[in-house]
């Protein structure tokens, strides 16, 4: 209990700035405590359902601790979830506290005889913020990653070692753009329909596919077509110019049935970005599933950027950016790397050290190229040919 004590004469004054300090101190609770749940919509995240239930969307790490049970992955919830909300575990806290409480001592006859000036003292219960403000997200890592010293982001924390996170998540694996030999995939199916029946008329080719949708797939050649096969739908992004293909997953689907003379039937059990009709079909690769951390490296190898997902002006946090080297060069999934800006000499010939852009896992590695996933950011200015070399590199 923070306890405060104001001087003031006129004892009304202090009742008064009392009440109106009370509320200043309810910010730590939910605007409603009773039991409450959230059934997931179409498009929810966890971050959006902490906003518009707690106003705090940085709480979205207590409504996953609520929903272990339901909900295995953070990155992913899906439509008809019903999920637990902070409010009902809070409840009986809550209830019991009395945030904003103003306590006002009254003198006794003798101390009001001897002292001209009341000294009444004002007690506010403050209660603690539930959950830590700087807490990590699903847009980045946890905070132990957030300094910019890379001895500092890549040292194991005690929270890390209690979960035993992987390196790399599944799905970060399998959004991730990357680069394939020239012409794309020797071998691929295709969707090449959709089990739904319109209401209105529309050509199955004007809109994209949904979550859940029911399609008509061809499995890549040689493939198998039972029940529980997996596989990536990926569009062509751009040709790199004596690199290779850039290959897009736009989603996952698994086979429900194959009859014999007929497309296999099959459904969109996640999306990456808009799944289309004519998208292709390769085979779902294994995602890393090693714990390792990587090392600090000092003066690793060099590389620089060859492509940015979506090509933004100024990519941010998670964005997926291609850069050169693949399997030969030595680089692998889980190795961190730094972009900077390399020194210059200014026209007096004063030499400018080099400046830290941001810190990049790698998630991805092929012949042709790796993909990596912006994890931490000092400034925007990453674009091809922006310089990055391995700040730390797995065991």
């Amino acid at each position: 209990m923070t306890r405060m004590t104001i001087f003031r004469s006129n004892r009304m004054a202090i009742a008064v700035v009392g009440a109106l300090m009370a509320p200043t101190f309810a910010f730590g609770q939910d605007s409603t405590v009773t039991s409450r749940t959230h059934l997931v919509r179409k498009g929810d995240t966890l971050w959006d359902i902490a906003r518009q239930y707690t106003n705090d969307p940085h709480r979205w790490k207590q409504v996953y601790d609520l929903n272990t049970a339901t909900v295995h992955d953070p990155h992913w919830i899906y439509p008809g979830e019903r999920l637990i909300l902070p409010g009902a575990a809070f409840a009986a806290a809550d209830a019991t506290a009395a945030p904003g409480r103003v306590e006002l001592t009254q003198p006794t006859k003798a101390e009001a005889a001897t002292e001209p000036i009341a000294e009444p003292t004002v007690q506010l219960a403050m209660r603690t913020m539930d959950g830590a403000l700087d807490g990590p997200t699903v847009f980045r890592r946890a905070a132990i990653e957030r300094p910019r010293a890379v001895l500092t982001r890549v040292r194991e924390s005690q929270a890390q070692t209690r979960v035993a996170a992987p390196t790399i998540r599944p799905g970060e694996f399998y959004a991730a753009p990357y680069v394939e030999r020239a012409g794309g995939p020797p071998n691929a199916g295709r969707i090449v329909g959709s089990g739904d029946v319109p209401g209105i008329p529309l050509t199955e080719s004007e809109r994209p596919l949904q979550s859940h949708e029911r399609v008509f797939i061809t499995v890549p050649p040689g493939m198998s077509s039972a029940a529980g096969a997996r596989y990536v739908s990926v569009r062509y992004g751009p040709t790199l110019e004596g690199v290779g293909q850039v290959i897009v997953p736009t989603g996952i689907v698994v086979v429900e049935r194959a009859q014999p003379g007929q497309a296999v039937e099959a459904r969109i059990v996640a999306r990456f970005e808009p799944v289309e009709i004519g998208n292709e079909l390769v085979v779902m690769e294994a995602a890393p599933t090693s714990v390792a951390r990587p090392t600090a490296q000092p003066n690793g190898t060099r590389t620089s950027v060859l492509w940015t997902y979506g090509e933004p002006v100024l990519p941010s946090l998670q964005s997926y950016v291609v850069v050169a080297g693949g399997s030969a060069s030595g680089l692998r999934a889980g190795d961190q790397i730094t972009f900077f800006r390399e020194r210059r000499t200014t026209a007096d010939g004063i030499v400018l050290p080099e400046t830290e852009i941001a810190t990049a896992q790698i998630v991805r590695v092929t012949a042709q190229g790796s993909t990596a996933l912006i994890i931490d950011q000092s400034y925007g200015s990453i674009e091809p040919g922006t310089a990055a070399r391995v700040s730390a590199k797995m065991p």
